[in-house]
């Protein structure tokens, strides 16, 4: 736990200002595309990990991965809302 919060604030520290939701997206989907046997949060087979989303709830936007099948896909559902 100590490395993600040690991670995190040099993330925030180290990104442009304006930048931060898109350096934190491309850190999430780092963490996401890591196996867990290297410190990540993908599950290789057989307790594969079928599908994995980041949510942008401020932006209304959902990324979407099956990894090994498809790469992330952005859902812009904002419209939706109107």
């Amino acid at each position: 736990m100590k490395f993600c919060t040690k991670h995190w604030e040099h993330l925030k520290a180290n990104t442009p200002k304006g930048t931060w939701l898109m350096g934190t997206l491309l850190a999430m989907k780092k963490i996401l595309d890591t196996p867990r046997s290297e410190g990540g949060a993908i599950a290789i087979a057989p307790d594969a990990t079928i599908y994995q989303f980041i949510a942008v709830p401020a932006e209304l936007d959902l990324y979407v991965q099956a990894p090994g099948y498809q790469d992330w896909v952005l859902v812009e559902y904002g419209e939706l809302f109107n």
